[in-house]
């Protein structure tokens, strides 16, 4: 390890570690979010699928609003909107 006698050089020093262990950190946070997304909507597609399978719609049709990712709240927020959409 270098040995700085002035405190700018510490601090800088001190940074650059700090930087490489976050991109470190960030690499690793993002495969695991990759591979949990990828479980989640596979879960979803399988649910979409069962419930086709059993003629059963609103399971599907559940697990398809889960995975576009909307929901009733922005259309009842609507200025236009006058009562409950379902």
């Amino acid at each position: 390890m270098k040995h700085y006698t002035h405190k700018w050089f510490r601090t800088k020093d001190r940074l650059r570690k700090k930087t490489a262990e976050r991109k470190r950190l960030q690499g690793i946070f993002r495969a695991k979010l990759k591979d949990d997304q990828e479980r989640y909507f596979n879960n979803l597609a399988d649910e979409i699928e069962e419930g086709l399978r059993h003629n059963d719609l609103r399971p599907a049709f559940e697990a398809v609003r889960r995975m576009k990712g909307s929901s009733a709240a922005h259309v009842l927020n609507h200025p236009n909107a006058t009562s409950y959409p379902y």
